[in-house]
């Protein structure tokens, strides 16, 4: 995928055990040429709160095509393979994101041409790729952070999360088997962080390894970033911080998951992130993968931390006769995107 810096998503050992993390349902479309496979789109459903209600949403995802087959029809067959599955009942609405550089996707997907459905640009998504220090400070305020487990887990969790989630669309309704470690694919209950004040549960986070089967290689450097990355990374060594990996090479990395902060306080989601950075340093780990809206207050949590930021653009995908969000802000969770 285009940008400052290209990326490959790659799905190893086995792409349908990755598709288990997008929710207990998942449609697998795919493209044959002869026995080849020139195309893949997925539709994936799980419950994300609406309006502050559990509803069955799906997403849209992982949508590739062989550059040969691109100016054919295989493109609306498969959209009226998907408004064909929409007719099962499974899903209310449907979302989708879209890399924000790859504004050919863009134009074409949403044109509205050949039967495709309405794309509603809900807003820029941003991932933000944290290094890792060797040595990361530790938290000092007035929250103290606490790992996750123990007497009563995951009990403090799902009522934190339940109360917290409603208040944005488009966040998961996590279950509680899921958030005491799930099939494996899910955090463990070490794997969560959560912040108190004065005794009271105001913040949680997790560190979500997912590359046992869910991987990002980073293929080239775009622009000035490519040029001064030698430079970058006798600074980093310097700093403490984690130089930028070489092309070609895997990201050692883990997403910043099951994010949610009473009142999205930033500094709450700072003293999250610290503990979350320790974390990952203890276990190797070079970056840390955080995805939130471009408008969302926690991301200034971030205002002093060197990061890379990747961006993608959130769209509601209305097959007609459907209504819209009703307005409220969306907080994707990038651990099922």
């Amino acid at each position: 995928m285009p940008g400052a810096f290209r990326v490959a998503y790659e799905r190893e050992p086995d792409f349908f055990l990755s598709a288990r993390l997008l929710g207990p349902h998942c449609d697998v479309l795919v493209l044959r040429a002869g026995t080849e496979v020139v195309g893949l789109a997925t539709r994936s459903v799980r419950l994300h709160y609406v309006g502050g209600v559990p509803r069955p949403v799906g997403y849209l995802s992982a949508l590739r095509i062989a550059e040969p087959y691109r100016r054919g029809t295989a493109l609306a067959r498969g959209y009226a393979l998907l408004r064909e599955l929409h007719g099962d009942g499974r899903a209310e609405r449907y979302f989708s994101t879209i890399v924000s550089a790859n504004t050919e996707a863009r134009a074409l997907l949403t044109s509205g041409r050949c039967g495709l459905p309405r794309y509603v640009e809900l807003g820029e998504y941003t991932t933000s790729v944290l290094p890792v220090r060797r040595k990361p400070k530790r938290y000092k305020g007035p929250v103290e952070v606490v790992r996750g487990g123990g007497p009563g887990w995951p009990d403090p969790l799902c009522g934190f999360l339940a109360t917290e989630l409603p208040l944005h669309d488009l966040t998961p309704c996590w279950t509680k088997a899921e958030l005491d470690g799930g099939d494996g694919l899910l955090p463990r209950p070490d794997d969560f962080v959560l912040a108190f004040r004065r005794g009271e549960l105001v913040g949680t986070a997790s560190l979500w390894d997912q590359t046992a089967c869910k991987q990002y290689r980073l293929c080239a450097y775009g622009g000035i970033l490519g040029v001064l990355r030698p430079g970058l990374n006798v600074l980093a060594g310097a700093l403490g911080w984690p130089s930028l990996p070489p092309e070609g090479s895997l990201l050692s990395q883990a997403v910043v998951g099951h994010v949610a902060v009473t009142g999205d306080d930033p500094d709450i989601a700072a003293a999250l992130l610290s503990a979350l950075e320790r974390l990952a340093a203890e276990r190797g780990l070079r970056f840390l993968l955080l995805g939130l809206m471009s408008q969302d207050p926690l991301l200034l949590a971030l205002r002093r931390k060197p990061r890379l930021t990747y961006r993608s653009t959130v769209y509601e995908v209305l097959w007609e006769g459907e209504g819209r969000l009703a307005g409220r802000t969306v907080r994707p969770e990038l651990g099922l995107l």
